[in-house]
């Protein structure tokens, strides 16, 4: 050990440091040996940190409402996944509905619009002054038909 000490300082020190303890004895009046914090110093020796056991710290209680978030933590879990997915499909399919185009036909050669209304099922030729009126809705029945002939056959009479 090389602390920069003479072995004559070093005895001193220990000597001190005896007659420190044996005051400390004889006031308190028992055995028990008790350091002062300065000895360490007395010694010229660094004092090692110091570290908390956990084994020697009292047990902490959870609160019952910590229990009960850490048994669930697995369920939120799944179900934070769950949500998020559907809620990305859910934002794809309304975004795809709000930018889709449904006033212009799947196909270019299918141009007869098939409107479904309140007063019954008609068909509407690129020719007829409503054509450009009429919004497309497939939600409420509309399809976009190839001629005339398939429209009637599906059920639809021509617009007056």
């Amino acid at each position: 050990m090389t602390d920069g000490l003479t072995s004559e300082q070093r005895d001193a020190a220990r000597r001190a440091a005896q007659e420190i303890v044996r005051k400390k004895k004889e006031a308190s009046g028992s055995n028990i040996l008790h350091f002062p914090l300065s000895l360490p110093r007395i010694l010229k020796e660094p004092q090692p940190p110091k570290e908390i056991d956990e084994k020697f710290l009292p047990p902490t209680r959870k609160p019952a409402w910590v229990k009960r978030v850490e048994r669930s933590l697995p369920y939120l879990t799944l179900f934070g996944w769950v949500l998020a997915v559907s809620l990305i499909v859910g934002l794809g399919i309304a975004l795809w509905y709000v930018t889709h185009d449904r006033s212009s036909p799947p196909d270019g050669n299918c141009l007869i619009k098939g409107h479904v209304s309140s007063t019954g099922m008609q068909y509407f030729m690129p020719e007829n002054p409503l054509y450009a009126k009429i919004e497309m809705d497939v939600s409420q029945g509309d399809i976009w038909l190839c001629s005339a002939a398939e429209a009637e056959k599906k059920g639809f009479r021509p617009a007056r």
